[in-house]
């Protein structure tokens, strides 16, 4: 059986420091013509992207700094501690479970806490989880190439089972 057959996405692509990539008006990044094709094929790719099974995750620490229409076609966020009012204002004002109430909470995040809301949660509401700092160091301890391939030679050693979207498999 094939992977798509359980509803996963084709492939996920992850632009980090989103805010070089799709810059919001009045942000001084110099922008030459190559960045501003980037910008545009930027908010196409994440308008369009659902419609090929093809899953974008964006991050930043600077969400202000963010355009607008990118943040508002996140249906999931993972929000970190935002001390910053613009960064917390972009992201509850143009995501679509964004919250008043959360304002109170983001700044108030300990370290590696983080709010999740949107359909990726299984609740209807935002939820607060913690990240394992053991299994996610804070810097990269080996080359990209070496820990997918260690990721790999796991899953096949895990089995099927393992290789099952959380939701189908069996705790």
């Amino acid at each position: 059986m094939k992977r798509k057959d359980y509803g996963d996405f084709a492939c996920i692509i992850i632009v980090e420091e989103a805010q070089y990539f799709a810059p919001e008006k009045g942000i001084e990044i110099r922008e030459s013509s190559a960045q501003s094709e980037v910008k545009a094929s930027m908010v196409e790719a994440i308008s369009q992207a659902g419609g090929y099974n093809v899953g974008l995750v964006i991050t930043t620490q600077r969400p202000a700094y963010v355009l607008k229409s990118c943040i508002s076609q996140c249906n999931s966020v993972a929000c970190f501690r935002l001390r910053s009012g613009n960064d917390q204002n972009a992201i509850l004002e143009y995501t679509e479970y964004g919250s008043e109430r959360l304002k109170d909470y983001l700044p108030g995040l300990a370290d590696h806490e983080a709010l999740l809301w949107g359909l990726a949660v299984p609740t209807p509401f935002p939820i607060i989880v913690e990240i394992d700092v053991e299994e996610y160091p804070r810097k990269a301890a080996v080359f990209a190439k070496a820990a997918w391939e260690k990721m790999e030679k796991n899953s096949a050693k895990d089995g099927a089972t393992q290789n099952l979207p959380l939701h189908l498999q069996e705790f």
